[in-house]
């Protein structure tokens, strides 16, 4: 599979950029998440939004 067809596939059209995870890992660390406790966070952008996530054991 070639970028121009997963990018065709994923919701936003495009891959993530660096700055896409450091930005919820920014807000991770800020006090805006101080309620989010053990949860996965996945930075897709939608990607799997219609997908189950696997856990690995």
């Amino acid at each position: 599979m070639n970028a121009a067809n997963c990018t065709a596939q994923h919701p936003l059209g495009r891959y993530a950029q660096a700055e896409d995870q450091a930005l919820a890992a920014a807000w991770l660390l800020s006090k805006q998440s101080g309620w989010i406790t053990g949860q996965i966070l996945p930075v897709d952008g939608g990607f799997t939004a219609n997908r189950p996530m696997v856990r690995s054991r």
